[in-house]
């Protein structure tokens, strides 16, 4: 998962509606923002944010991750084979 600037595992994400008064930890998302760094022209944003407003909500990332630890995802592969980040890397 990519997290602003740097890669972790989608498990290790603490998915946030705003700010934690505690202050920001390393692995802290919010979800809200994607829409700001999608790089999508008008009218593709507009559409992809309207077909896929669940990406921008807490609640999609955090059923996903509760869908990984129960051995459930299936994986999204767009990249080939060869492309792809490997355990460890």
């Amino acid at each position: 998962f990519y997290d602003y600037d740097e890669l972790c595992r989608l498990t290790e994400c603490r998915f946030l509606n705003e700010p934690d008064p505690d202050g920001l930890g390393p692995n802290d998302v919010y979800p809200e923002e994607f829409r700001m760094i999608d790089g999508l022209p008008e009218p593709l944003r507009q559409l992809f944010h309207d077909v896929h407003s669940e990406l921008f909500m807490v609640p999609f990332w955090t059923n996903a991750q509760k869908r990984i630890m129960a051995g459930q995802w299936r994986p999204i592969t767009p990249y080939s084979e060869r492309q792809r980040l490997r355990p460890g890397s």
